[in-house]
């Protein structure tokens, strides 16, 4: 179950990677113009994620995966 999640939270970061991408290649074609709203938003909300998800990650796969598959006996 957590080797899942740790895949899916990672997964998410080319998900935040690709967000990125695409506004720098809009910022391109587009020079001058203004963002658009949903776009800064969806962009500004995968930096988030990204950000907030490394410490998820971690946290699963150095605390709680090693108790789970019984290398350790506490957190």
């Amino acid at each position: 179950y957590y080797i899942g999640v740790v895949m899916v939270v990672v997964g998410s970061w080319i998900w935040g990677a690709l967000m990125v991408i695409n506004f720098v290649i809009w910022k391109r074609d587009n020079p001058g113009a203004p963002v658009p709203l949903a776009m800064y938003a969806n962009v500004a909300g995968s930096l988030l994620w990204a950000w907030t998800a490394v410490g998820a990650a971690l946290e699963i796969l150095f605390l709680i995966l090693p108790v789970a598959l019984g290398l350790r006996s506490t957190i």
